[in-house]
């Protein structure tokens, strides 16, 4: 007999955003004795079918394309591990499976269960992590342990923090819109936040992001005071939500109403209504990878393992820090370098796998244009020699020290012609907070020279918010001088949006 296990780690669990009928997928594995055939564990946070919202789902799939004989026979079991609390365990399954076949668990256990329980060491999902556990066996007779492998599977999860700064509050419309956008600093692109009050004086708030892929999944609205003290909270989410409700856009109902602010006095002394919004947003599956084979390890070892690295993620910024300023240092001292970057004026040492694994525009060289040679030499095209040295920084250390404008549009263009995409994002983002009506004229140039869209909406936003300054300044001349078609555009948009 052969018996196998695999053990499946699933961060952020709390943010699936996987509705009713939605599968999250794990990594695929194969294991000695199985014949070549190739499986995943397939979850269903919200339920596989619509009679099954309110439970979680777990299924055991096999690929549909796989080396294996056609009908494979199999016992199994599926489980959700807990720290603290009592495991779920399905029924043993005795079952054939066909290529692209599936077979589990519709009901395995309530998803308030897992969802409710505390967000700590205890717990279904203690610090955030889901642990999703496979036995298989296979045959009779003397059994066989076949090393467990284990998996891990992140949930991106983004959180973004932002005042809203309304003015003349007392004189606003029914229904008249109050918009503020602006790009995050990852993934989410631009993300606009709107709010108004209804005829009855309710209020109602619309966040909408660039990308439709990426789901709102709770917010938190606080009324302010001019000092900037919390004064009233009203949040809401749809985490816990049998069936995946879509909250951009939500009354507060009777939590925050014009007439509730009016009657907090302090909120308004100069007219001025202040709110802060604390925002998050479920990004996709941001890794996944089967990261380890364990040989001669029981179930209690792997969970303690488990808890280890889980909490070894959550230590503190300054000490995960050393990490950064130790390649920082790898990159002054100059270790034995095997590649040469050469500059305007000036070469720089690197090593070729920092290279290569921050930039697949490097790789690419390296392994095609270079393969075979001992020492390897770049030429940077249109790069000075202070950008080299600051993009050389930021590929060994993820940092940017002291840049002003220039510097970091050299460095927005060398990101994206190297595709070293952590430096598009830190770039666009320091472009984006420094926008201003005296330089909105050259972003927007350079957002239409790299195909940024998101970059370029946001430029455009604001060119439109303040057209009299832009159009008529010297600096938009130098835009029309330099891209007519784009500037005529960009002016255009103002009777599009009407």
């Amino acid at each position: 007999m052969t018996k196998f296990t695999f053990q499946w780690w699933i961060e952020n669990y709390r943010y699936c955003f996987h509705d009713n009928g939605e599968k999250l997928a794990s990594p695929t594995f194969t294991a000695e004795g199985l014949e070549g055939t190739i499986w995943s564990v397939d979850l269903y946070p919200r339920g596989r079918h619509n009679d099954d919202k309110g439970h979680i789902s777990l299924f055991l799939s096999r690929s549909r394309e796989d080396g294996g004989p056609e009908r494979f026979p199999l016992e199994f079991e599926l489980s959700i591990l807990g720290l603290g609390v009592a495991d779920v365990y399905s029924e043993d399954m005795s079952m054939y499976f066909e290529k692209g076949q599936t077979h589990g668990c519709p009901r395995l256990m309530k998803r308030d269960t897992v969802i409710s329980s505390p967000d700590g060491d205890d717990g279904y999902i203690p610090l955030g992590t889901l642990t999703v556990y496979c036995k298989i066996w296979k045959g009779q007779g003397h059994i066989h342990k076949v090393a467990p492998v284990c998996a891990r599977t992140r949930i991106g999860v983004e959180d973004i923090c932002f005042q809203h700064v309304v003015e003349n509050f007392c004189s606003l419309k029914p229904n008249q819109k109050n918009s503020i956008h602006f790009l995050s600093h990852s993934k989410i692109g631009c993300v606009v936040c709107n709010h108004y009050f209804t005829e009855d004086g309710e209020m109602v708030v619309e966040i909408m992001p660039s990308n439709s892929n990426h789901i709102l999944c709770a917010c938190v609205v606080s009324l302010l005071s001019a000092s900037g003290k919390v004064l009233e909270s009203v949040g809401f989410e749809n985490v816990s939500d049998a069936l995946r409700q879509d909250i951009r856009k939500r009354p507060l109902r009777r939590a925050l109403t014009r007439q509730s602010i009016l009657d907090t006095q302090v909120s308004l002394l100069d007219d001025t209504l202040r709110l802060m919004y604390k925002c998050y947003f479920s990004t996709g599956v941001d890794f996944e990878e089967i990261t380890e084979t364990q040989h001669g390890m029981s179930v209690a070892t792997l969970n303690q393992i488990s808890s280890n690295i889980r909490k070894k993620r959550h230590e503190p910024y300054a000490e995960r820090l050393c990490v950064s300023d130790d390649m920082k240092s790898f990159c002054s001292n100059q270790c034995p370098t095997d590649v040469e970057l050469e500059a305007k004026t000036k070469s720089f040492s690197a090593h070729t796998a920092v290279l290569c694994a921050k930039s697949p525009v490097f790789k690419a060289m390296m392994m095609n244009d270079m393969a075979g040679k001992t020492k390897k030499c770049i030429k940077l095209d249109g790069l000075e020699d202070d950008t080299v040295q600051q993009l050389l920084l930021f590929l060994y250390s993820d940092t940017l020290e002291n840049l002003g404008w220039d510097d970091i549009t050299k460095l927005y263009y060398a990101a994206y012609k190297y595709e070293i995409e952590k430096l598009k994002v830190l770039c666009t983002s320091f472009l984006a907070e420094k926008l201003s009506t005296s330089n909105a004229g050259e972003l927007l140039l350079l957002a239409d020279t790299h195909n940024d869209a998101d970059l370029k909406k946001f430029v455009e936003d604001f060119i439109l918010e303040n057209e009299e300054l832009v159009f008529g300044s010297d600096e938009w001349k130098k835009v029309m001088a330099t891209n007519p078609q784009l500037g005529m555009k960009t002016m255009l948009l103002k009777y599009k949006r009407m």
